[in-house]
């Protein structure tokens, strides 16, 4: 027997995840297909919300609307939706920022009075005041996606059944598992830094999906091979994870650090999409 679904879903900008002093507007369209429906709910200060609708779940590959099923499948659909977008990350989880407003005490003006002779002198003394002015902005985007991309990667994640994946499992299924959820776990998080952290460490561990332990260039030249990516970039990007990972000991560190975070965004642009379309190719 089909069911219908429908969930509240949020989305935000990869570069921009929302924060205490920023939301996103995203405007996202699901094209080329009937089978999957978007309602735009607005932004939030957790990301756009939108109301997932799936009119005919058999259909789109859900398999049982028993609970314990169907949060799987909710969360392969989700993962399906971010394997197939290359800017806008979605997530099922509300991250509500705190909203604060600060009202001064008002001061009073001291005064003192003196007398000489017959003359009244009066001194007043004005106290100032320091008021902390917040600026909210709301950063906008918009995308589109192609139903089909989401509903090929809906259907393999289906087929690989990653809640079923044991310690006794395979190697090959392990290692693509812990890939998968470190891919998943960087579209939830706020941090520029952390994002790019997960997302490399998905990467790490689908390239060395067979066991073979790569390291250095050999890594970056695997890398390369899979994704088409120059190894300099690669290797670039394995060395700012290093600094995530690890103190700074020397000033050559110091400088990987800085002149990495100037231009984080592009790098994690770039990151997201090879890693993502090397795990689309892992999960065939």
């Amino acid at each position: 027997m089909d069911f219908e679904i429908s969930i509240p879903v949020y989305c935000h900008d990869l570069i921009n995840p929302p924060s205490q002093d920023r939301n996103c507007d995203i405007r996202l369209d699901v094209t080329n297909g009937t089978l999957i429906q978007f309602v735009r709910e607005g932004p939030t200060h957790a990301g756009t919300r939108y109301l997932l609708k799936i009119p005919h779940a058999k259909s789109t590959g859900f398999t049982s609307y028993e609970q314990h099923i169907f949060n799987y499948e909710i969360i392969n659909l989700i993962l399906a939706f971010n394997l197939s977008l290359e800017r806008v990350c979605m997530t099922s989880r509300s991250s509500e920022f705190s909203q604060h407003s600060v009202t001064p005490e008002k001061t009073l003006p001291s005064s003192n009075v003196t007398r000489t002779n017959n003359i009244v002198f009066v001194g007043i003394i004005e106290e100032s005041v320091t008021i902390r002015e917040d600026v909210h902005v709301t950063v906008t985007h918009s995308a589109k996606v192609e139903e089909g991309a989401i509903l090929k990667a809906f259907r393999n994640l289906q087929t690989f059944k990653m809640s079923q994946i044991k310690s006794n499992s395979s190697l090959r299924e392990n290692n693509l598992r812990k890939s998968l959820q470190n891919y998943s776990n960087a579209m939830e998080e706020e941090s520029m830094v952390i994002k790019f952290r997960d997302l490399f460490t998905a990467l790490e561990v689908c390239a060395n999906i067979d066991g073979i332990e790569r390291k250095g260039v050999d890594f970056d030249n695997e890398v390369s091979n899979l994704s088409g990516t120059n190894a300099n970039i690669v290797n670039r990007w394995r060395h700012f994870y290093n600094r995530i990972k690890h103190a700074d000991k020397h000033q050559n560190d110091i400088d990987i650090m800085y002149n990495s975070q100037g231009d984080l965004p592009k790098q994690l642009m770039t990151l997201r999409n090879v890693a993502r379309r090397i795990l689309l190719t892992k999960l065939k």
